[in-house]
């Protein structure tokens, strides 16, 4: 369901990381929170699934010609349902994401110190880290999802595609950064903390990946009684525009 955190470095050092004593692990713990409600803002989450809703939708309807035809037929209708189940899924990111949230959370309590935790925050709420989060949501590139979803509907989110997505998206967004922005990228470069990251970045697409395929039946359910009443709304609107005209 979620493309959410796709340029989110986090660290998967070699061989299994330490654990903190009890005392230290709260602290990390909740460090480990708080970087990731950072990095994964829920109204930008929010708007990453609708725009993914959006792409899928009218992916979907080009890889069917037949439902295409209907569609065709009743100017209009996509919109229709689209705009109602905007909110649906909105609504249900905003009810799962403090699950999301700890997941990530989990994953990076697990794999870096406090001090380490204390450099990603600082960094990623600096004005370049900030603008590298918006950039990430508001430019991600769906077109690669599109395309696969339009040779298979049913095809399921891979790590390699959600590498791809993210390479795409940092190169059309690269371009925003100024002087200023690029010598704060080089300096956190420079941060101890970066090898790890660059080496956590298969481990962190895989973890997307996972969370994107997981099955959702409340959310299908949801979305499916929403289609169907919207729907029937359009035609029966639309049988009544008819009689009048």
């Amino acid at each position: 369901m979620l493309l959410a955190a796709l340029f989110l470095l986090a660290a998967a050092p070699d061989g299994a990381p330490a654990k903190p004593a009890q005392s230290a692990q709260v602290e990390v713990s909740a460090k480990a929170v708080a970087l990731s409600r950072l990095l994964n803002p829920e109204d930008k989450m929010a708007a990453l699934v609708v725009h993914a809703l959006d792409t899928g939708f009218h992916t979907a309807l080009l890889a069917d010609t037949a439902e295409a035809k209907v569609f065709d037929q009743h100017p209009g209708l996509a919109e229709a349902i689209l705009s109602a189940a905007r909110p649906v899924i909105s609504a249900h990111v905003s009810k799962s994401s403090p699950r999301m949230l700890r997941r990530f959370a989990g994953f990076y309590a697990g794999r870096f110190t406090s001090d380490e935790l204390d450099t990603l925050i600082a960094f990623y709420s600096s004005p370049t880290g900030v603008k590298m989060i918006e950039g990430m949501y508001s430019g991600v590139n769906l077109s690669i999802l599109a395309n696969k979803l339009n040779d298979d509907p049913e095809a399921k989110l891979a790590t390699s595609d959600v590498s791809a997505i993210t390479r795409s998206t940092v190169q059309r967004i690269f371009p925003v950064f100024n002087d200023s922005d690029k010598a704060a990228l080089l300096t956190f470069a420079r941060k101890p903390v970066y090898p790890k990251l660059q080496r956590a970045i298969p481990a962190f697409h895989k973890l997307v990946a996972e969370v994107a395929n997981e099955p959702d039946p409340e959310l299908d359910s949801a979305m499916k009684a929403t289609v169907k009443k919207a729907v029937k709304e359009f035609l029966a609107k639309e049988g009544r525009s008819a009689s009048v005209g």
